[in-house]
Formats: structure tokens, C-alpha cells, sequence
């Protein structure tokens, strides 16, 4: 009995350690955004930016934990964003690719309702899930 408790506890563990971080844009202004909102629950961060206003669409913790052993920094999340804006720049509205061999990030962009939607997951989530 006591090897199943441990088991069960193990499996709640590993199937709850993941994290990942949803990020939406919408109808950017030029200064910026006017509602940002951040959530952190159940295995998410989301971070939700809308409507022309003077907020940067960036989290207020500072830090942004991808899973219990990865943790973004500000200014690597920044770098994320600017290559996903790149990249829509350059034509792509829809792709992934892996950041400094720590996490996989996957967006997609409509030019037609300005909405851009990026998700960052670990890498071993990524394999997980067959992302990679």
C-alpha cells in the first residue's frame, strides 16, 4: 500500500510539473497596449495585452517559470518576443522554433484581426507532446 501512495504521489508530481506560457496580443497601439493582464494558475502563465494604449505587454513578477526547473528571465523573455515579431515581419504569421536550447516557442499572427498568440513550453514538454 505504501509503494502504491508513493506511486500515486510520483505520478501526481510529474504530470503536474509542467508549465507553460500563453501569450496574447491584440490590436496593438502605437505606444503600446491599453489592458494587460497576467494569470498564473493550474500549470499557466498567461499574459494578455488588447486595445491601443501606453502599457508594455510584458509580466509584472519579473520572471517567467516555464516549468519547476526552467525560469525565463525578463530580458530572455524579451528576446522571444522580438524574435517572434521578427519573424511576422518577415512574412512568417505562423511557426516554432527553439530558443537557446532551453524552450520551444510556437506562435501564430492574424493580420486580418491583429492577433498575435504565442505559447512557450520546456523542452521536455515539447517532446512530450511531439511538438519536437
Amino acid at each position: 500500500m505504501k509503494k502504491l501512495s508513493l506511486f500515486l504521489v510520483a505520478l501526481t508530481i510529474s504530470s503536474t510539473s509542467f508549465c507553460d506560457i500563453i501569450v496574447t496580443k491584440k490590436n496593438k497601439g502605437l505606444f503600446g497596449y491599453r489592458y494587460v493582464s497576467e494569470t498564473v494558475a493550474e500549470g499557466t502563465h498567461t499574459l494578455s495585452c488588447n486595445d491601443p494604449g501606453f502599457s508594455s505587454c510584458k509580466s509584472e513578477l519579473g520572471s517567467y517559470n516555464v516549468d519547476g526547473e526552467l525560469v525565463l528571465s525578463h530580458e530572455e523573455f524579451s528576446v522571444i518576443d522580438e524574435t517572434v515579431n521578427e519573424s511576422i515581419d518577415e512574412g512568417n504569421s505562423n511557426g516554432k522554433f527553439v530558443y537557446d536550447d532551453k524552450c520551444l516557442v510556437v506562435y501564430s499572427y492574424s493580420e486580418s484581426n491583429d492577433q498575435l498568440t504565442y505559447r512557450v513550453y520546456s523542452i521536455s514538454e515539447a517532446q512530450e507532446n511531439n511538438l519536437l
